[in-house]
């Protein structure tokens, strides 16, 4: 029991951590290639509704779709007695004028007592515009709720965050332990992130890490530099160097290390794009090799992705010392009509068996294409097919009272043509008079892509241009004064 609770509470922070790593780093996550050549990120999102929930909702606390969650549970299989037990469950309450999270609940179920358990507690707060200010985490000690951690956020003037600061409970105030904070450019992308550590013995911040970042005209990150405070200057760590094609891919990239001893950027890592077709790639990483002064494989990826962008296959493999590529692992993903993820399938590469089967997990989903349920199996033998049941998870929605797609659609007539579309996307929607309006385009990793204001007057169209756009499938919103209207965009 102790264990499990306290592996609940680090899971907390952990997934805590994760989301407000999004909301500070907000552009970094964003213009993520330049962590291109460390990227590990092999397991997209299993659906753009997923997605939405995940990155918007949690961004700023906005209602982004026409039902919202209010709980989930996951159960684990019991091979002995070929049955399922509860294991925990989180259930979520919101406020009643914006529809932000207020609260978020994990019980751990008790096998022993047949019972539910408080375990933690997470309390958010907003502000007027509805972005998240803190959150509060709190542990249950048997008998009531005591404070864990809290974090605090403060925002610009165009809602983007400024600073993190992350505190501890003592047992009888909060002591802070990190900060970050953010700078933009005239972009609005960070230029500078920097983070600090509490000095108790002089009650003060002190320097710890930065990153300083470049853009092209097209919002891509060029370059990343790392840097570690030493006591009076910074020194280098890292650096980045992304190269993208004229259609605004990652074609190709180069990490540096910093040598302390010769004051210079020496090679350690390259990445490459192959482009075989429009659903074929491959990613190749190098290692640079001192002794001949040369690049030498390590890694390929080859991946093969759906005409709308998806990625549904890929091989890992490993360059050996016999100078050939060695299989590593697989995964393939199969879709629904809707293009959700509905199976996902994990192999590993045997020198007897050859492909193994690992695990595998299947996912259901309900008309409006929320994840409903979530199923994880594994194999007990390596080279045969025996799916055990390992873990399920249950969701639960109910209808968001602040945003409904399908109402504010309706009441300002949004059309959207083409979808797919290539070069010039129309828009047409029927507004109230000197009505604000805004556009954003993200892509599947939360980026804006596209960003258009303007005040409607009536009957409205407007032509904009997404030539500049990968292809690929986008997340459309229109921003009016009643509401959200959300989209899926094509970009063929």
């Amino acid at each position: 029991m102790k264990t499990k609770f306290l592996f609940l509470i680090v899971l907390s922070l952990l997934v805590s951590s994760t989301i407000n790593a999004q909301i500070v780093n907000n552009f970094v996550e964003a213009n993520h290639d330049c962590y291109r050549i460390d990227s590990i990120h092999d397991k997209p999102p299993i659906s753009l509704q997923e997605w939405t929930i995940q990155y918007l909702k949690t961004l700023k606390g906005l209602p982004t779709g026409n039902l919202r969650k209010i709980g989930e549970r996951k159960d684990q299989y019991d091979m002995y007695s070929s049955s399922w037990n509860y294991d925990d469950s989180l259930s979520l309450s919101y406020d009643t004028q914006n529809g932000n999270v207020l609260t978020e609940l994990f019980l751990e179920y008790n096998q022993d007592s047949s019972a539910w358990f408080n375990s933690f507690l997470r309390e958010n707060t907003y502000n007027t515009n509805g972005w998240l200010i803190q959150k509060i985490g709190k542990i249950w000690n048997g008998t009531s709720w005591i404070n864990s951690y809290k974090e605090n956020f403060n925002f610009n003037a165009q809602g983007l965050v400024v600073e993190k600061v992350y505190y501890e409970w003592n047992g009888s105030e909060w002591l802070p332990i990190n900060r970050i904070t953010n700078t933009y450019n005239s972009n609005q992308w960070v230029d500078t992130l920097m983070t600090f550590i509490w000095d108790n013995l002089n009650s003060q911040w002190i320097f710890d890490k930065r990153n300083i970042y470049q853009y092209d005209a097209h919002g891509n990150c060029t370059e990343l530099i790392t840097q570690r405070w030493i006591g009076s200057y910074w020194l280098n760590e890292l650096k980045f160097i992304t190269f993208y094609t004229a259609d605004n891919q990652f074609h190709y990239g180069y990490k540096y290390f910093w040598n302390t001893v010769s004051n210079s950027w020496n090679n350690s890592h390259k990445d490459s794009t192959l482009f075989i077709s429009n659903t074929n790639r491959e990613e190749y990483q190098y290692l640079w090799d001192v002794n001949t002064s040369n690049w030498k494989y390590n890694k390929r990826k080859i991946q093969t992705f759906t005409t709308s962008n998806i990625l549904v296959e890929q091989y890992l493999q490993e360059w050996s010392t016999n100078s050939q590529w060695i299989n590593n692992s697989h995964f393939v993903y199969t879709l629904d009509a809707q293009e959700n993820y509905s199976t996902y399938e994990y192999h590993e590469w045997h020198p007897y068996y050859g492909w193994i089967f690992i695990n595998k997990e299947l996912f259901t989903f309900n008309n409006d294409n929320y994840l409903t349920y979530q199923l994880k199996q594994k194999t007990l033998y390596p080279g045969q097919i025996n799916w055990v049941n390992e873990e399920q998870k249950f969701f639960w929605y109910e209808v968001n009272p602040f945003v409904s797609i399908a109402d504010v659609s309706v009441q300002y007539q949004v059309n959207i043509f083409p979808n797919p579309a290539k070069d010039y996307l129309l828009l047409t929607m029927k507004t109230h008079d000197n009505e604000d309006v805004e556009v954003i385009i993200y892509n599947l990793n939360g980026a804006i892509v596209y960003n258009t204001k303007f005040t409607s007057i009536g009957q409205t169209t407007r032509i904009m241009d997404v030539s500049n756009l990968l292809p690929g499938t986008y997340f459309l919103q229109i921003k009016t004064i009643h509401g959200f209207i959300n989209n899926k965009l094509i970009k063929s």
